[in-house]
């Protein structure tokens, strides 16, 4: 009976260290899908506003993803595919993690964890801006049911789709 706490803790404490290590890089892993957002959402403002100033788009967003490595934590490579066409940017970054000592194999390249996030906008005009909003308006305003419900060709409407 006197080695038995022993030999349950021998048992225990792997487990309780195992189990902190998930915890601490599932943390990791959700900061990373976070920061991926925060950053292709910056290379897309970036983007626009290098569009609007008449310089290069691409440029301007990939700068932006580069000085933005530093907020991923134990990301072993960060990749960035950007697409701009005339007034509108696509930016999509990737990111591959690894779990501890290869314990847990991901879906990516060579048992990575992969994260991907992406983000686009367009430029518009101020006019077309004012347009949509007036139709929101008065969608909302003019074509409620007695109810309050909208009716299923509102939808279109509002997203744009229809007339």
């Amino acid at each position: 009976m006197k080695g038995s706490i022993t030999a349950e803790a021998a048992c225990v404490c792997p487990m309780v260290l195992f189990s902190l290590i998930l915890v601490w890089y599932l943390g990791c892993y959700q900061h990373n899908r976070v920061a991926a957002q925060a950053v292709c959402r910056e290379a897309v403002c970036k983007g626009l506003e290098a569009a609007i100033d008449g310089k290069d788009v691409r440029a301007a967003a990939q700068e932006t993803v580069k000085k933005q490595e530093w907020a991923f934590f134990m990301a072993e490579q960060t990749d960035a595919a950007i697409e701009a066409s005339g007034r509108s940017i696509r930016v999509c970054v990737t990111v591959y993690m690894r779990f501890p000592f290869g314990i847990w194999k991901g879906t990516g390249v060579n048992g990575a964890w992969l994260i991907q996030e992406k983000s686009e906008a367009s430029e518009e005009s101020p006019v077309t801006v004012i347009r949509r909003l007036r139709r929101i308006k008065r969608l909302q305003g003019e074509d409620e049911d007695h109810d309050g419900r909208r009716s299923e060709g509102d939808d279109r409407k509002l997203s744009g789709a229809g007339g």
